[in-house]
């Protein structure tokens, strides 16, 4: 596999490894905000702030609190 992503919705970051010629992973991209071209994918732009909003609204549905809500509610 030459690209992996992980993306983290509570820590709202993507990272983004590419495979070398060696077979390591190598860190070709680190993002928590803005607009970022995703390594390996030409032309894809991702909004990562509407992305972590679209993950908030779909909490919201799934029963869920968005993280800091639910560390401002009371008990």
């Amino acid at each position: 596999m030459r690209w992996y992503w992980i993306v983290d919705p509570q820590l709202r970051s993507i990272k983004v490894l590419e495979r070398g010629a060696d077979g390591r992973y190598t860190h070709a991209l680190d993002a928590t905000d803005g607009s970022v071209d995703v390594p390996g994918c030409e032309g894809l732009r991702l909004g990562l702030g509407a992305l972590w909003e679209e993950v908030d609204l779909l909490g919201a549905e799934e029963g869920g609190a968005p993280e800091e809500e639910q560390e401002s509610s009371p008990p």
